[in-house]
């Protein structure tokens, strides 16, 4: 498949343009935010796009790794923020959890092909990314609105002799349960409404009906388990910081808590 690189350019411009108009003819509020936006994915794109093409030129393991850990660094931001946590203090705890745990939901795919190569890791890397950071700053936040919420109940439980991991597991069961529950919705939904972006791409690109289905849906559960096993990572590196010696709850994690 060809494509007029040219006319496909103005042609995204004119579709951003006609979606941002179309806001202010009506007067909506996130018109601004929409400019913001399309500024912004715009930009995003062009530094993601080059860093892309010198990754996979160059294509070399130790620019792989720099790549992954820049990603996964970015991600990391953008979750912590998210989740509304004090970056200063849990920003590497999220880094260095979600780096395992892509490591990790990377595995599985090296039946697909050798996925230390760029031509791989790239875009395996991103829809792992990707479906991780559309979940993971939803649960961390539930968790650690939950540790405040009902402290007393994790008092209660160390108090009988729980151990801390006992305590928390009600907390962490109950931000599970109400972040992903949107994701199973959507997984239920997603094949029969509507072709997953990756699938998509993959069809574009010239790849077997059958290799595009198994290679999509291989992707989707390993971004799933590589986010619980974050989720996972995340609330046991955390311990130090959400509780002093004792085990008394410090508060020290989350910014604006008086707002939730």
């Amino acid at each position: 498949m060809t494509m007029n690189l040219t006319i496909a350019a103005v042609v995204t411009a004119l579709l951003a343009v006609v979606s941002v108009g179309f806001l202010y003819l009506l007067g909506a509020r996130t018109k601004r935010r929409a400019v913001v936006a399309t500024v912004r994915f715009w930009v995003q794109m062009a530094i993601v796009g080059a860093c892309a093409y010198g990754v996979l030129r160059v294509d070399r393991l130790w620019l792989n790794i720099v790549w992954l850990l820049l990603m996964v660094g970015i991600a990391a931001w953008y979750s912590t923020l998210r989740a509304r946590l004090r970056s200063q203090s849990m920003v590497f705890v999220v880094w260095a959890s979600m780096f395992v745990a892509l490591v990790v939901g990377l595995l599985p795919l090296y039946c697909l092909g050798p996925v230390h190569q760029a031509a791989l890791l790239v875009p395996l890397s991103g829809g792992l990314l990707f479906i991780m950071t559309e979940t993971l700053p939803l649960v961390l936040r539930e968790y650690f609105v939950a540790l405040e919420r009902f402290s007393d109940t994790y008092y209660y439980q160390i108090g009988n002799g729980a151990s801390w991991l006992q305590a928390v597991i009600p907390m962490l069961r109950r931000a599970v349960d109400r972040a992903l529950l949107p994701v199973w919705r959507r997984l239920s939904l997603s094949a029969m409404v509507g072709l997953h972006l990756l699938l998509s791409g993959l069809l574009l690109s010239g790849q077997p009906v059958v290799e595009a289905v198994v290679t999509t849906m291989l992707l989707v559960f390993s971004g799933i388990v590589a986010t619980l096993l974050a989720i996972v990572a995340v609330v046991l590196a955390s311990r130090r910081r959400v509780t002093d010696k004792r085990g008394r709850l410090t508060g020290s994690v989350r910014r604006s808590a008086s707002k939730d």
